[in-house]
């Protein structure tokens, strides 16, 4: 397994710990840090009590990942997640759904919605193989992934415990071309201003009060945040940390709820 590999399943490793341990399925003696691993213990608790859930598994596809990404670890640690989890929800009797989206400058389902049990997972996990070459897009666009994600999980209704897996390699961004978005109403993608405009809008249409982030906080979404790339710095994963929990690891803010 390649170090990028290593990197990110360590983190999904951190994660699914956080979310065993906070229902007693691991031993006593496991312990998770609680201000980094709430979002995991939340809806691992959910799950065992309210017994139904759903999590989106979102894959950043854009193209710098053929640099952050060269080996899909994302894959292999999504498959590692789906194993865990099927197990998990099989253990605290949960009728759990998992579905696949990915983004970059556009929202695409990838895979609908099917219940995980530690029966389907390993077939689950094998439908993410094309996800491994999905990695040309041309746009890191934030915004339109949550709120993807955000409608998307909305639809499946009220009183299920929900959760968003986000896999990506750490900042909005945008290749310079003609064009706007609805966020940032008269600003032109066509220049290297245009492109930081887009970038601070897109970040403000999220982390303001109201925003995206507080509206998936509201509707008691999970995020569950996975950096790709171990070589990147705190600063590449700012914003993404912010969005899953109020506070970036170089110190963003982000929404007015935690």
């Amino acid at each position: 397994m390649n170090r990028g590999a290593v990197f990110v399943r360590a983190m999904v490793a951190a994660l699914l710990l956080a979310l065993t341990a906070s229902t007693g399925w691991m031993s006593p003696t496991a312990h998770a840090a609680p201000d980094k691993n709430a979002g995991a213990n939340r809806f691992g608790s959910c799950l065992a009590s309210q017994k139904s859930g759903d999590l989106l598994l979102l894959f950043d596809e854009s193209g710098s990942l053929t640099q952050t990404d060269p080996k899909a670890a994302r894959v292999q640690a999504a498959r590692y997640l789906l194993q865990t989890l099927g197990r998990y929800a099989d253990r605290v009797q949960a009728d759990l759904s998992v579905s696949v989206a990915g983004f970059a400058d556009t929202y695409v389902t990838e895979h609908d919605w099917t219940r995980l049990t530690a029966g389907s997972a390993d077939s689950l996990g094998e439908s993410l193989a094309p996800i491994a070459n999905k990695n040309t897009g041309i746009d890191t666009d934030y915004w339109l992934a949550l709120d993807g994600a955000r409608q998307a999980l909305a639809a499946r209704g009220a009183g299920r415990c929900q959760a968003v897996a986000w896999f990506s390699d750490g900042k909005i961004d945008f290749t310079k071309r003609p064009g706007t978005r609805s966020y940032a109403p008269g600003v032109d993608l066509n220049s290297d201003d245009g492109v930081n405009q887009a970038i601070t809008a897109a970040t403000e249409a999220i982390c303001k009060k109201g925003g995206l982030a507080d509206q998936l906080r509201t509707s008691k979404i999970v995020m569950l945040a996975v950096g790709l790339g171990d070589q990147q710095s705190d600063q590449d994963f700012d914003v993404l940390s912010a969005i899953a929990t109020g506070k970036g690891v170089a110190g963003k803010s982000c929404g007015s709820i935690t």
